[in-house]
């Protein structure tokens, strides 16, 4: 079974290396891997072409991670698509290999993801159960995700959302009722410290529309969510600029 790992970067070429690295230390090597980049200046696209790993590439501008997402996912040729950008690792050599024991007839597989703040390991977020959480937020971290190809649709990339796009995509797949299988285990690093850690207040608008529209929850659960979202972004802003203070 073929699995397609998308990486989308701009301008971070040590961040590609990075993921270049983490992928060629893999035991098992059955996937393919394809990188969109959003026409890098800083020796982005010289890395590409030199790394025969690489088995395809687009490097164009693009309208955003999403818009390039989906132009990853449309050259794809793996039966699951999993969506590991620059910077982004495998958290152990064994990690493909650990996901395609799982891939049978799943539709979604979600796994455990490792919080970094730099070199510093700050907490794991588990997986947790697709439908009794998705209401207040992605069960699972975007890397530590795998999707059926197949069932991915343009229209669950090319959206407004530009903090809360998993969210969008997890939300319209639970309404198509997917199947869903789990992994107990760690297979990636994420790197806190972006975009959905800085700016808590449109990440929270951006969920709040996504159960109003897409979920349809009622408005006092929307609240209840909107509530508990601060708080947790709260914490792990906190954290994040702690941890930052003392590297």
């Amino acid at each position: 079974m073929l699995i397609s790992i998308i990486t989308v970067c701009w301008n971070d070429a040590a961040g590609l290396l990075r993921t270049m690295q983490s992928l060629q230390a893999q035991s098992s090597q059955s996937f393919e891997w394809i990188v969109v980049d959003g026409d890098s200046t800083d020796g982005t696209k010289e890395l590409i072409e030199s790394n025969p790993g690489i088995s395809r590439y687009i490097s164009e501008l693009d309208n955003g991670i999403y818009d390039a997402m989906w132009k990853g996912v449309e050259i794809a040729t793996g039966e699951f698509v999993w969506f590991l950008n620059a910077g982004d690792e495998l958290d152990s050599a064994d990690a493909v290999f650990s996901v395609k024991g799982k891939l049978r007839e799943a539709d979604m597989l979600l796994c455990d993801a490792r919080f970094m703040v730099g070199s510093l390991p700050i907490a794991v977020r588990r997986a947790r159960n697709f439908y009794e959480s998705i209401w207040h937020s992605v069960p699972a971290n975007q890397q530590a995700t795998l999707y059926r190809r197949s069932l991915l649709a343009k229209e669950y990339f090319l959206h407004p959302f530009s903090i809360c796009g998993d969210f969008f995509l997890a939300a319209h797949l639970a309404r198509k009722g997917v199947k869903v299988d789990y992994l107990n285990s760690v297979v990636a690093k994420f790197y806190v410290g972006g975009v959905s850690t800085i700016k808590i207040m449109p990440l929270i608008r951006q969920a709040y529309l996504i159960q109003r529209d897409v979920l349809e929850l009622s408005y006092f659960r929307r609240v209840i969510s909107a509530s508990r979202r601060f708080i947790a972004c709260s914490f792990t802003l906190c954290q994040y600029l702690r941890m930052r203070r003392n590297t």
